[in-house]
């Protein structure tokens, strides 16, 4: 079954602690860019090909930031201002959700991005969750 996205607005959702202040750090700064953070419901040593996700955030060609569950640390890309043409994977061992999107920042703004990968807790599950996407310019 090919994976799933949901893009939801980030406006409401509870940021996780080192995420919120990594974000006031940057505003303080007056700093332009992309926060990024996968947030894994699967323990990193759960490397079954089944549930482990890939998550990728690509300008262009070029990969702005990405992380899996061995590596789910926040990252900071600082981009210029003006528009961006963003596309967001998930990848799994043999399927792929993503989704393209256009961004304008202005100086001083911050696009924060925060995917909650699926993960089915019914082993052999016929379906499973959609990727989750939560984006802001803040």
């Amino acid at each position: 079954m090919p994976l799933r996205h949901e893009v939801r607005p980030l406006s409401g959702t509870r940021l996780p602690f080192l995420l919120r202040r990594k974000l006031r750090a940057k505003q303080r700064a007056g700093a332009t860019g992309i926060l990024y953070f996968a947030k894994f419901r699967v323990p990193p040593r759960n490397t079954l090909s089944r549930y482990y996700r890939v998550v990728t955030v690509f300008d262009g060609r070029s990969t702005l930031c990405g992380s899996d569950p061995m590596t789910p640390a926040s990252r900071w890309r600082d981009l210029p201002p003006g528009t961006h043409d963003l596309r967001f994977v998930v990848q799994s061992f043999k399927d792929e959700a993503s989704f393209h999107r256009s961004v304008q920042l202005a100086p001083g703004q911050v696009l924060v991005a925060l995917c909650v990968p699926a993960h089915s807790f019914r082993p052999f599950a016929a379906t499973t969750p959609p990727e989750v996407w939560y984006l802001g310019v803040v």
